[in-house]
C-alpha cells in the first residue's frame, strides 16, 4: 500500500508533507484517515467509471 509519497515541502510545523503518488493502488481502506490528524486528509466517496461507489 504505497500510495503516499514524501514530498520535498515542509509544513510551518517542520513536516514533510505526503502527496498522493499511486492513487490507483488506493483500496479505500481508510487506514490513512485513521492515523492522520483530524482534517489532514478527507475521504471523499465518488462514483468511478465502473459504476461502484468508492470512499
Amino acid at each position: 500500500m504505497n500510495v503516499f509519497e514524501r514530498s520535498d515541502k515542509l509544513n510551518r510545523k517542520g513536516y514533510y508533507v505526503p502527496i498522493v503518488a499511486r492513487e490507483n493502488d488506493c483500496n479505500y481502506c481508510g487506514i490513512c484517515d485513521l492515523l492522520c490528524p483530524e482534517f489532514a486528509i478527507v475521504l471523499v466517496k465518488e462514483k468511478k467509471k465502473d459504476g461502484v461507489k468508492r470512499k
